[in-house]
């Protein structure tokens, strides 16, 4: 059980202008899967971060040395046995748990968003908008990775935590050979996104403009513009913030990223020009010159052409120019260009649409 909501504001104060806010929460409940996926044995791999190779590592090595310390004292094992302990599970795996959790509560989404609509009288069918959006997704359900588990566990300023609760280590300081880890759905996860987004629109007769007016029916031209700007877009699927990802700016969520749309029709025939720009973009924010050359992709743009005549009512042809310049994808992009880019290069459809 739940609650999930939403308050809107509209306010005018001019005619011209009208300010808009709205506040929201949502939820999703856990699904039949995570909730009641029966316990079944697993075998995991992983890196424990109390291993002498790695005890010196991780977001902050002094507390984590601290909570191996600790974990090892309650053992009744010494500060000697932690600085020459090697961990089996990081040349092998451990014998564990892992299925579903009915103690799972729901996953919950609160978002706002602020902005305003701005038509001026003075120029006729233009509409400027633009709105700040903020949207925060808690307790998220993961299923963690061993390595993950330790992790938080020993990486975290707040020891123990939930995540300890899931490992049980033998007297040798080893995860425990029959039942090292749990690694069932829990909720840890979270994401906060942050952005702005910019509209403009615009329609005109051409005949109302003077060098177009010369001609008879020159028709209509509509423009439309998007800009999106990405000021925050991170994630963390075990919520303590040791495995926190970084996406603003990377490949597929690029900081800034715009389209215009331009149309000219004139009775049966349209026609549209598309222009889509998505900029520049990094592999990985945890890359570094050291261990990557380079370390973005350059900013990209797009262009389609559509034309669309009317033979009758109900019956239209069309011809699509798709990435009209045959662009190529960024250079050096490689396998993260999929999905993001156009791989295809340039290519034409034709096609009739009929409505009976």
């Amino acid at each position: 059980k739940d609650e999930a909501w939403t308050l809107g504001l509209r306010w005018y104060p001019v005619e011209d202008l009208m300010i808009r806010a709205q506040q929201s929460r949502a939820f999703r409940a856990p699904a039949i899967l995570e909730l009641f996926l029966p316990a079944s044995t697993a075998f995991r791999g992983g890196t424990d971060p109390c291993d002498k190779a790695q005890i010196t590592a991780g977001p902050s090595p002094a507390t984590r040395r601290a909570n191996c310390l600790t974990a090892f004292k309650a053992l009744g094992l010494t500060e000697a046995d932690l600085n020459g302990f090697v961990s089996s599970v990081n040349s092998g795996t451990v014998r564990g748990l892992t299925g579903g959790n009915k103690a799972l509560k729901n996953e919950v989404a609160e978002s706002w968003s602020l902005g305003f609509v701005y038509q001026p009288q003075q120029v006729k069918n233009l509409a400027i908008s633009f709105d700040w959006v903020n949207i925060d997704i808690l307790n998220a359900i993961t299923n963690p990775s061993l390595s993950g588990i330790l992790s938080s566990c020993y990486d975290s300023g707040a020891f123990p935590n939930q995540f300890c609760s899931r490992i049980l280590r033998d007297k040798t300081g080893n995860l425990d050979s029959q039942n090292g880890f749990n690694s069932s759905y829990i909720n840890a996860g979270y994401m906060f996104f942050q952005g702005l987004t910019l509209g403009v629109t615009y329609r005109t007769k051409l005949d109302d403009i003077a060098p177009f007016s010369q001609f008879e029916n020159p028709g209509n031209l509509a423009f439309a513009f998007n800009l999106y700007n990405l000021n925050r877009d991170e994630a963390s699927n075990l919520g303590n913030g040791t495995d926190l990802v970084n996406y603003r700016g990377t490949i597929g969520e690029p900081t800034v990223k715009w389209n215009l749309d331009t149309t000219w029709t004139r009775g049966p025939i349209s026609a549209s020009w598309k222009t889509t720009y998505a900029g520049e973009a990094w592999f990985d924010r945890t890359y570094t010159a050291e261990n990557r050359a380079p370390l973005k992709v350059k900013a990209h743009v797009l262009n389609d052409l559509a034309v669309k005549y009317t033979l009758r009512k109900g019956l239209d042809a069309r011809v699509i120019v798709n990435n009209v310049f045959d662009a190529k994808p960024p250079r050096n992009a490689n396998g993260s260009a999929v999905g993001v880019y156009d791989l295809t290069g340039r290519y034409f459809l034709v096609g009739l649409n009929a409505k009976f």
